[in-house]
């Protein structure tokens, strides 16, 4: 998600959840943020203007690179516009003519290499010294002043006003480790081929040297091959589109050449090669069962003469297309169970003399391919499989570990090592692995060198990878999964890890290079990110007529699944607007609030009852619990009862199979829900993963419950049951008004109950907790609904006008704790928000966390002030939690009552207390969520007094 930044803020803080990330500021790199950190860097306050048409690159008199050098001639050009972000020389800004502030980057390098590959042994040192007018770069090679530029652009920032700055800065660096590589897998998953590209771009910003290219595996074959054109004609996922040309080879690998890394291809064998049967017959192993063929095939034959000749022509091709010194041959994960079921193999076995120990059998087969690669002028790297079962490896291979617990790691390190043996460490840094959090502590905390081993040993340990297979990653997803994640692994395998070892120092820093990736388009989708109160007013006025937002990819996949209608939050355009005004009079208009109140205050009374029974029951006079299940099924009982006009029996000790089964729905479908924001749900569906078949299987006993009801609603209509004037629920008044197909009045209906059930309980669960953190608040509250109840008899409908103070409490607790991170509006027109151009379509996010904590908004942010909402000035786009205009939530009426008749009965019956002063902080996942659970106790107000 490329993110512009925007505030009068002069620095760029963030608070990051999962994927969601909340922008504060415009983004301000500082001298400190260099990511990776260099080994040496000092830096004074002193900071020089840099002027967009005074800025030159140029060689120095002595570099033995030139004009003409094709590797920094195409930086220069990269960088430029990478530093000034924002510049157009069609268009340059009027004071760019008032101030002549000539600024040069002048490069020296002591060896050319400009029309040379890098390769392992290359330097990528460099010296940086800024200074007024000038910096000075300073590299043995080409490769480190490419790491030289980077840095430098890193440190140019803006000020509010626009204008680039450089401080006086002394930069002298080098990578701690020669290797440092990205592993894509695009056999499980084709990318396309400007991902790669994309992909190789952010692998500069990090400093990362090394493009593993896992290009085929079992799934398919898309590397196209001209001495085996069946390969990939046959075994790819599609003969055309799906495969890679030469042609595409070559232009990454002179993509990645331009950026100082290297392309290691990898050509797994002999297992992990299903997809290459199917375009070479005979190359792989038949299974048998018994003593006839299964139709099935194994790994590579190895007792097959033909399969060496088929590797030898194979490799010599690809040799010649792949420049790098090294090549990657695999040798993981290899199934013998086919082996050992054929006749010929067993007889190979035999005559060779392996006896039934087929290790033996595929040391052989990895023997020969090595040789193979080491006739052809390549060293071959290979996975620690090789090394664990084998004994004759060639003391040039490079062993690359990718399995085991962190114990097993470190004595597989030390036993490689022992035996004479360069490794490359990936296995702590499988980050395709799905975590919630952020897991970037991790990848950043690891200690590659953290063995048992003497410092021979461990010089021994050439680098590390990043790797992320593509089981559930394809283009889609694969930039926001890779950054800035990947980015704490450079940091680890660039910098001195003594000056990094503080996350807490790191994450500052990280989160302004985030914001620079960010920047340069290493993402998933652009957006710009707003914070003020008067942007959002701005934002609202051009959201148009058909008010558009993002949806929520996993609903509408299941939707699209079973066929079935969009409700109003799913749909767009006109369609959406003449649902949505039916939908209006009947849901959130205020005339319809004398149709819920008595429905929902009979639920809060019954919650009220089921609090009283818990605490009679503990025998302690109070109930000390984490209330978020009883709150989920008071949501769950308030709205199915408004919706639906019948009760659930969710307030009761014993609830029915039928019931039971409609809350597990309700549960799975969030649980399943909140995966798929890093997923493509497509994908899962298409291999048919659990999460995928659980949320199809949640949503399907939803919308029965709906059609349950629906058919219970028109037997009642046919037996003209009189209900004695009680409101029959939003269901039956659609049916009745039939203005809507039954379809879409069941789509819309069940989203409706779907999206307010998660969102009011962890509502009311932060609000007790603040209330419980704040007697006096409390008993303020309780006091005003006394006098409001004492007011009015108890009439409900007019207590609600009378308690400001408690409708306070509600805006304040979303105000800290808000469900959404953000609002989202696709805007229909062209914007300026602080002398920023956002063009039409742009998406527009207002961040609610973000603003609710600014104390330019709200003065005192961090404090819990209900009061600070009954003042009438000053008030206009803060409290927008349940959105704003046309497309605000539609169950907004609903939600608001719901939760205000809870407090009512809440306060006049219990004290609400915490048992520890421990403050909670909130966790992303489809909703913002309590990091852990919150206990909460519960007296009975008569016997606490």
């Amino acid at each position: 998600m490329e993110e512009k930044c925007i505030s009068n803020s002069r620095r760029c803080y963030k608070q990051w959840f999962g994927f969601m990330v909340l922008i504060m500021s415009f983004c301000v790199s500082y001298v400190d943020a260099v990511w990776p950190m260099p080994q040496m860097i000092s830096s004074s306050m002193a900071r020089y203007t840099l002027n967009p048409r005074e800025f030159l690159f140029q060689y120095s008199s002595g570099s033995s690179a030139q004009s003409g050098c094709s590797v920094l001639d195409s930086a220069f050009k990269r960088y430029f516009p990478l530093i000034f972000t924002d510049y157009s020389a069609a268009r340059p800004r009027q004071h760019d003519e008032w101030f002549r502030f000539p600024f040069t980057v002048v490069v020296h390098v002591e060896r050319a290499e400009c029309e040379d590959y890098p390769d392992a042994d290359s330097s990528e040192s460099y010296k940086l010294s800024v200074r007024s007018g000038q910096a000075a770069l300073r590299a043995e090679t080409v490769w480190g002043a490419l790491r030289g530029l980077e840095s430098f652009s890193q440190l140019v920032y803006q000020d509010d006003f626009g204008e680039y700055f450089v401080n006086e800065t002394e930069i002298e660096d080098f990578p701690r480790f020669q290797f440092r590589g990205i592993l894509l897998d695009t056999s499980r998953h084709y990318l396309p081929l400007h991902a790669i590209l994309k992909t190789l771009d952010a692998m500069s910003y990090n400093k990362f040297n090394v493009f593993h290219w896992h290009i085929v595996d079992d799934p398919s074959f898309p590397y196209q091959s001209s001495t085996f054109p069946d390969l990939s004609r046959k075994g790819a996922f599609h003969p055309s589109t799906h495969v890679y040309t030469q042609i595409d080879v070559k232009r990454v690998i002179a993509h990645a050449r331009l950026r100082g890394i290297r392309v290691l291809a990898e050509f797994d064998s002999p297992g992990h090669t299903q997809s290459w049967g199917k375009g070479q017959p005979g190359l792989l192993t038949p299974c048998y069962k018994g003593t006839v063929p299964s139709g099935t095939f194994g790994p590579v034959n190895p007792a097959n003469f033909s399969s060496y000749q088929f590797m030898t022509r194979l490799f010599k091709e690809v040799t010649s297309v792949f420049p790098d010194s090294y090549i990657h041959l695999g040798g993981d994960e290899v199934d013998f169970t086919c082996w050992k079921s054929n006749p010929d193999v067993r007889g190979f076995m035999l005559k060779m003399g392996f006896g039934t120990d087929y290790t033996k059998l595929e040391s052989y087969y990895m023997e020969n391919m090595v040789n193979i690669t080491k006739g052809l002028n390549k060293t071959a790297i290979v996975w620690q499989d090789v090394f664990d079962y084998h004994e004759k490896i060639p003391v040039d291979t490079v062993l690359h570990i990718w399995k085991g617990s962190p114990g097993q790691i470190q004595q597989e390190l030390s036993t490689i090592t022992l035996a004479g043996y360069r490794v490359i460490l990936a296995a702590p840094w499988y980050i395709n692995h799905i975590n919630y959090g952020q897991d970037w502590k991790t990848y950043y905390t690891i200690q590659p060198l953290n063995f048992t081993g003497t410092e021979q040993q461990k010089k021994l340990v050439i680098g590390g990878e990043v790797c992320m297979w593509g089981e559930y990653v394809d283009a889609t997803n694969l930039s926001p999964r890779l950054w800035p994640r990947a980015s704490a692994a450079a940091e680890r395998l660039w910098s001195d890890e003594r000056m990094t070892s503080s996350v807490i120092d790191a994450y500052p820093r990280l989160v302004d290079f985030r914001c620079r990736l960010l920047r340069e388009k290493i993402g998933y989708y652009d957006s710009v990110n707003i914070i003020k109160p008067e942007d959002a007013a701005i934002l609202f006025k051009a959201e148009g007529h058909y008010p558009k937002r993002l949806t929520v990819e996993a609903w509408t996949s299941y939707r699209d699944y079973r066929n079935r209608k969009y409700g109003v939050l799913l749909k767009n355009g006109e369609d959406w607007r003449s649902n949505r005004v039916i939908l209006n009079r009947e849901v959130i208009s205020p005339k319809v609030l004398g149709n819920f109140v008595p429905l929902l205050d009979e639920v809060g009374q019954d919650f009220v009852a089921r609090v009283h029974k818990k605490i009679e029951r503990s025998g302690q006079g109070k109930w000390t619990t984490d209330l978020s299940q009883e709150l989920f099924k008071y949501a769950l009982e308030s709205v199915g009862s408004v919706l639906y006009g019948e009760r659930l029996g969710l307030m009761l000790d014993y609830i029915n199979p039928e019931a039971q089964h409609f809350i597990d729905c309700i549960s799975l479908m969030f649980k399943t829900t909140s995966p798929m924001l890093y997923i493509p749900p497509a994908m899962l569906r298409r291999v048919g993963a659990k999460i995928w078949r659980d949320h199809v299987e949640a949503w399907d006993g939803i919308f029965n419950q709906a059609d349950r009801c629906i058919q219970n609603i028109y037997r009642t209509m046919r037996q003209d049951t009189n209900t004695h004037g009680k409101y029959p629920g939003v269901l039956a008044s659609l049916l009745v008004l039939d203005k809507l197909s039954i379809e879409d009045i069941k789509a819309s209906v069940t989203e409706l109950m779907a999206g307010g059930v998660d969102t009011t309980s962890i509502t009311l669960l932060w609000t007790l907790y603040e209330l419980a953190r704040h007697p006096d608040l409390q008993e303020e509250l309780r006091a005003e609904v006394a006098v409001a109840r004492q007011s009015t008899q108890g009439d409900m409908l007019q207590m609600l006008k009378m308690i400001p103070l408690v409708k306070g409490a509600l805006k304040e607790t979303l105000r800290l704790h808000p469900v959404a991170v953000s609002l989202q509006r696709y805007i229909t027109e062209d914007i300026v928000i602080q002398n920023y151009h956002i063009p039409c379509g742009t998406l527009v996010q207002l961040g609610l966390y973000a603003m609710g904590r600014d104390p330019d908004v709200f003065p005192r942010p961090e404090k819990y002030l209900p009061s600070r909402w009954l003042r009438t000035e000053n008030q206009y786009f803060r409290s927008l939690g349940f959105g704003f205009g046309p497309r605000q939530c539609l169950g907004r009426r609903i939600a608001e009552t719901e939760m205000q008749l809870f407090l009512i009965h809440m306060l006049e019956n219990f004290r609400v207390d915490k048992q520890r002063q421990v403050e909670v902080h909130s966790t992303f996942e489809l909703i913002l969520l309590p990091e852990k659970p919150i206990l909460l106790t519960l007296k009975p107000l008569k016997s606490s007094q």
